[in-house]
């Protein structure tokens, strides 16, 4: 039966809801140089925001930083470059509506801190989960073969990342996974995303990889779509949908921790006890 909260109707038909199957299934985009993928990111997280699904970017091309309606932007460094007024990737604010740019940091330290990050939203997505709170959060991985790769979701040193994206759902976490490179992404995350969208498919490699998904006639329009054009997929059903450009009146600002209160000095207190002040 067909779950009325997923589905809209459009021109008398049924078609899935993509916002309400993003957060509970969980969504995946794939294609090549200049296909578009970016800008149909960008596009649903702004959707996204305006129903107040909470959203963290995880980004190395800084291309959100230019276009996208997201609030927020945060530095991530090194611990070497973070003496530079940049937040190191174990001391940085944990910040929703925002953009992590990790453009500074090595595949490995992406890895690190991304893990980090997703080990502690789980672990406080549990806790307001058995206290009866139900949230709506979103990771978008920009390039997510660089932190889960052929074969990461059977590989301990990812574990953390593979209980986010195998897990997360049944505690209101999901994501937008984006690549450009199909053919180096493990498998079973492609797999598990519920929504999936495909544009201009490059090499033979990532061809190859898009059999288990599209079928042969699709396959050969995938090889010609132009930028923005998709081949939308969710269950059985596949269509071609045209992407506008994203265009937004915001841009991020970088994220200024509050201040904390200083504690009084011991002086202050101690005339505060005299005077009664």
């Amino acid at each position: 039966m067909t779950n009325p909260k997923k589905c809209e109707k459009v021109n008398g038909m049924q078609k899935p809801n993509t916002l309400e199957t993003i957060v509970d299934e969980c969504g995946f985009i794939a294609g090549g140089r200049k296909s578009g993928k970016t800008n149909l990111g960008i596009l649903l997280v702004d959707q996204l925001l305006r129903n107040d699904v909470q959203i963290k970017v995880i980004d190395s091309s800084r291309q959100w930083l230019k276009r996208s309606s997201v609030p927020y932007y945060l530095k991530v460094a090194s611990a070497r470059a973070s003496s530079y007024g940049l937040f190191s990737i174990w001391d940085l604010p944990n910040v929703w509506n925002c953009i992590y740019d990790c453009s500074r940091l090595t595949t490995a330290q992406m890895r690190e801190f991304v893990s980090g990050m997703m080990q502690n939203d789980f672990q406080e997505a549990v806790i307001l989960d058995e206290q009866g709170v139900q949230i709506r959060a979103c990771y978008v991985l920009e390039e997510c073969q660089n932190l889960i790769p052929n074969s990461a979701l059977r590989g301990y040193s990812f574990q953390e990342i593979s209980r986010f994206v195998t897990q997360g759902r049944n505690f209101g976490l999901s994501y937008i996974a984006l690549t450009q490179r199909l053919a180096s992404v493990d498998s079973n995350l492609v797999e598990i995303s519920g929504l999936k969208y495909f544009g201009k498919t490059e090499g033979d490699n990532n061809r190859r990889k898009a059999k288990a998904w599209l079928p042969k006639e699709y396959l050969n329009k995938a090889r010609d779509l132009r930028t923005g054009e998709f081949l939308h997929q969710y269950g059985s059903k596949i269509t071609l949908e045209k992407v506008p450009l994203f265009q937004s009146l915001t841009k991020p600002q970088l994220y200024i921790e509050p201040q904390k209160p200083k504690k009084p000095t011991l002086m202050a207190r101690i005339i505060k006890a005299i005077t009664g002040a």
